[in-house]
């Protein structure tokens, strides 16, 4: 527990009741967010219930949500949504992503593979 009143998640992202109060009061142009899961059918996932819902939060201020991911994300399915494919403008991953995954990924959101 932070002195802040937030909480410290296992990714050391800040979440809870102060961090979602201050997301209330904020308007982003981008939001750049990284996620432990990418299904196709159940969407960006997470495993922590306070990530997801500040997360989620975070998506309702921007203009634009991305998401970076490495190509271990996918087929993975966390306990919580984080977001639905509708709510994300652009998915970021690499090239270890295969070539039918990406085909897949690329009929619901518009997605960039980076060379690394």
């Amino acid at each position: 527990m932070q002195l802040t009143g937030g909480q410290r998640t296992p990714s050391d992202a800040l979440v809870r009741p102060i961090a979602n109060a201050a997301l209330e009061r904020f308007r982003t142009d981008l939001a750049l967010l990284g996620t432990h899961g990418i299904d196709p059918t159940a969407g960006f996932t997470t495993p922590n219930i306070g990530e997801a819902e500040t997360n989620r939060r975070l998506i309702g201020t921007a203009r634009s949500t991305v998401v970076l991911a490495d190509h271990t994300k996918y087929g993975e399915i966390g306990a919580h949504l984080l977001a639905e494919f509708g709510r994300v403008d652009r998915l970021v991953t690499d090239a270890g992503l295969s070539l039918a995954r990406r085909a897949e990924l690329a009929r619901r959101i518009e997605l960039n593979v980076c060379a690394v």
